[in-house]
């Protein structure tokens, strides 16, 4: 059993404070999510998470020329040096608390930083046996009291331009040079000509001419007077200084050019050098494009109404991203200004997300927040296809029917909303006949029957899907319901009355169970034999459902390990009394367990074994409480904890340093006071993928998937000292094909499996898979559902043809061990039906282009006719 689930992607939250900054040769965008790194790869409509995660949230990060190699940096001015491929921290810079800009220079070698009123170049060292420092400090200015808040090179490595809070830039050449070679020296220069902070400044490609742009939208242009590549100049005067003089050229008010209100700040800036466009956003969420020098106004658009963070262009020029918002209003779109239209465009949930769900196909996850929207996610690419926004209150429960054409989601505004996947409508509205408050919406295998119960009556609502009307009220807890699970015609709910009652809707029968303590959830599991109840006390319950007897107890009490609160002061025994799991999932073969609640872990059982197989810690991020495991007591005085005392009034600054507002007493979502918090880690929601190999975790920063899929291992099946890669070449060599497949599935080794299976003549495809055992057609089968896009890189119809015959070669030992292979069966028709989805774009695209060339044909063959002459 494969339990080595990573984090591959987050979900409803798309962007942070910090910056985006696109792949300098792939059309891939990386964006800050607290101390992870998303990353959109535009090409193949994919998204993911970069493995490397921070102790605290990233303000800053940059990407070397190459993209092998990224800076990043947290909130508390530690430097991190990051191989991208493997996610892994190669060094790490201890650096002040505030860092404005950070640049790879064009060699790769260097690193400028731009902190305080000083600007750093590092050289990064080749760590050997004798030397483990991979800094070597080269350059040390002191420009400015005021902080320095960006910089960029020159295209040569030779300059660096840098601006600051001061409305002052300097430019000057970085190096040991600057206070000790005279006759090499290039003097820094410091230029006052703004009249508000600079925003950003560049360097002209293949020139030492420079933009700046500051933050009341003055942009200026500097032409330099000296020529590109020839800096270094040798005076005959040693005393006598080569300075670098600029003279501004040209200059224009971005704000009047574009319509822009003058009291609206400028707020960020990028320039592609090689195609001369300049890219200007503002706090109106507006972003105007300009030619270089002339300042042309080239186009101007708005994305929202909130201020855009940052814009970055892509290596070409044609993509703009703009990440606007921040913090709950995270927006992330890709704009490509010459058609003038969206490449991607993608919002966050504005509050907390309360609820996850897989669809029944694993394509789609549904999520649910606190501000009331319903949002369905691509579990693919990661993108949102659409948010419903008909309830006015909290999201409180979501669920699919059976065939995954409706996602039906229940808040505290006293509906159920039933929403069409085909034509993305609200087309039925439940409501019970009281006000109340509904919590949790489940539906019958058919879809006829829609369920769910109320926060505080104490019953359990029965809708008909078809027409929308009240059919049965289910009563008889005397306390709040806290769980209720479907299975066949039984309906089973707990309660805090420490009772769990199994209720036969079509006979109206039901049966009470007494529980040892509260309970909190219920899950049946998928084939219908075990049900789980969670209770109060930390233990999950199975029953036997053919005679709701117990057939087991897990206990989890000392698997819950909940992080210490930074408002607590009671010992951390004490405090771990009063937490516990909240939500069970069951995995889609019935084996496994998932549990999470208020914790920062999750844990995963085994439900035959009834023991813990592997716990998971979801984030290290201290910027959140209930992380860390003891309380700092230094910290504690006669006014309440010193970490929430507000260091700052600045909206720019980090969550961890600026902290959020405390909510008032008895609330979770109130307005800026005197003292402010750290957000709670918890578990929200839980859901398991159908296909059994990722799961889903709503917390308190967003949807985490956990997968399989990411890393490779080496993972022998029935391995023996004859079976090694040399013997599998010889029996290809030899075509004893099936005997080749069959070892390279005991080696486990995907290039021997790869070559193994395409050397397979088509006309021998039926005969070897006839041949095969059922044991290895078993192990084909689930190796290719779970490395399909492998495989089927460049040989999908050899692929499709070869799973063909498996299939129709052994489909009764498929059909009779139906359970274990459900899992990749699933998985492969979520594989063919986004390749059928694709295609069939392509398809048509491919229909419509060749029409119109028949069109134009004609049109053309009619003009080269001869006319008739008239006689």
């Amino acid at each position: 059993m494969d339990l080595d689930f990573k984090p591959f992607d987050l979900l409803g939250n798309v962007y942070k404070n910090g910056n985006i900054i696109f792949h300098p040769i792939t059309d891939q965008l990386y964006s800050t999510i607290n101390n992870k790194i998303k990353v959109f790869d535009l090409k193949d409509n994919i998204s993911s998470i970069m493995p490397f995660t921070s102790n605290f949230n990233i303000v800053k990060f940059t990407l070397s020329p190459s993209g092998k190699l990224a800076f990043i940096i947290d909130c508390l001015g530690r430097g991190f040096l990051v191989n991208t491929a493997k996610g892994v921290a190669l060094a790490q810079l201890k650096l002040t608390k505030y860092i404005g800009d950070v640049k790879f220079s064009p060699c790769s070698k260097y690193i400028a930083i731009a902190f305080d009123g000083k600007i750093e170049v590092f050289l990064l060292n080749k760590v050997t046996f004798d030397s483990f420092n991979a800094w070597i400090k080269t350059t040390s200015l002191t420009v400015s009291t005021n902080k320095m808040t960006t910089l960029n090179w020159s295209d040569d490595g030779e300059l660096i331009i840098a601006g600051g809070e001061d409305k002052k830039f300097v430019v000057f050449k970085p190096g040991k040079q600057i206070c000790t070679d005279f006759k090499k020296k290039i003097a820094f220069r410091l230029i006052d000509a703004h009249k508000g902070s600079i925003v950003n400044c560049f360097f002209l490609k293949n020139s030492y001419d420079c933009l700046t742009i500051d933050e009341r939208g003055l942009a200026s242009l500097w032409r330099s007077n000296k020529t590109y590549g020839k800096l270094d100049e040798k005076v005959n005067n040693e005393d006598k200084l080569t300075f670098v003089v600029y003279e501004r050229e040209n200059k224009i008010n971005i704000n009047d050019s574009a319509s822009v209100a003058r009291n609206v700040e400028c707020t960020s800036a990028t320039f592609h050098a090689k195609n001369n466009i300049l890219v200007t956003s503002f706090s109106n969420g507006a972003i105007v494009f300009h030619e270089i020098p002339t300042f042309s106004l080239i186009q101007s658009l708005k994305v929202g109404d909130v201020a855009v963070k940052c814009v970055a262009f892509n290596k070409d020029g044609d993509f703009v991203g703009i990440a606007s918002g921040g913090n709950s209003l995270g927006q992330i779109a890709v704009w490509e200004w010459q058609s003038e239209c969206y490449i991607m465009n993608q919002q966050s949930h504005t509050h907390i997300i309360s609820y996850v769900k897989y669809s029944p196909c694993g394509s789609l996850i549904a999520t649910g927040g606190m501000d009331g929207k319903v949002k369905v996610w691509d579990g693919k690419s990661g993108n949102c296809l659409v948010t419903f926004i008909e309830h006015k209150s909290s999201i409180t429960g979501i669920c699919w029917s059976e065939g995954g054409k409706v996602v039906l989601s229940s808040s505290l505004d006293g509906s159920v909303r039933a929403h069409d996947m085909k034509r993305y409508r609200n087309f039925r509205t439940f409501i019970c006949p009281e006000q109340t408050q509904l919590h949790g919406v489940i539906v019958d295998a058919t879809g006829d029957l829609v369920i769910s119960m109320a926060k505080d009556e104490y019953k359990i609502y029965i809708w008909s899907m078809d027409t929308g009307n009240l059919v049965d009220v289910v009563s008889g807890h005397s306390s709040r319901i806290s769980g209720i699970s479907f299975f066949g015609n039984n309906l089973a709910s707990v309660s805090w009355d420490k009772t769990l009652r199994i209720t036969n809707i079509v006979d109206n029968v039901s049966e009470v169970i007494s529980l040892s303590d509260e309970a909190l959830d219920i899950s049946y599991s998928p084939c219908g034999k075990i049900l789980a109840v969670l209770t109060f006390n930390s233990s999950i319950t199975l029953y036997d459902t053919s005679n709701s007897s117990i057939i087991g107890i897990i206990e989890t009490k000392y698997d819950v390990d909940s992080g210490r609160g930074a408002f607590e002061t009671i010992k951390k025994e004490t405090s771990q009394r009063n937490k516990t799991f909240e939500f069970i999932e069951f995995s889609p073969d019935s084996n496994l367990l998932i549990a999470g609640g208020n914790t920062n872990h999750v844990c995963i059982y085994s439900v035959k074994d009834r023991m813990l197989l592997k716990k998971i810690k979801m984030t290290i991020n201290f910027s959140f409480d209930g992380v860390m495991s003891n309380i700092n007591y230094r910290q504690l005085s006669e006014f309440g904890n010193l970490d929430f005392v507000e260091m700052s009034s600045d909206d720019d600054d980090d969550d961890y340093c600026r902290k959020k507002s405390m909510a008032l007493a008895g609330s979770k979502i109130s307005d800026k006071s005197e003292r402010s918090y750290k957000p709670t880690m918890r578990v929200n929601a839980i859901s398991f993928s159908p296909t059994a190999r990722c799961f889903a975790i709503a917390n308190t920063e967003g949807v985490l998937i956990y997968s399989l899929d990411r890393y490779e291992k080496f993972d022998p099946f029935l391995l023996e000292t004859t079976v090694t890669p040399q013997i599998i070449r010889q029996l290809l060599n030899t075509k004893d094909f099936c005997k080749a497949l069959i070892m390279s599935l005991k080696l486990n080794d995907s290039h021997l499996i790869i070559r193994s299976l395409l050397e397979i003549p088509l006309e021998d495809v039926k005969f070897v898979t006839q041949k095969m055992p059922y044991l290895y057609a078993e192990k084909v089968l689930n190796w290719i559902s779970a490395n399909w896009k492998k495989v089927t890189k460049s040989h999908i119809e050899y692929v499709y043809n070869f799973m063909d015959n498996l299939i129709l070669s052994h489909f009764q030992n498929f059909k009779n061990n139906a359970r274990n292979i459900l899992p990749s069966i699933n998985g492969l028709i979520q594989e063919i039906s986004h390749q059928r989805k694709l295609y069939i774009d392509i398809g048509k695209k491919n229909k419509c282009t060749i029409e119109y060339l028949l069109t134009v044909r004609k049109k053309n063959k009619f003009r080269n006719l001869p006319k008739e002459s008239n006689i």
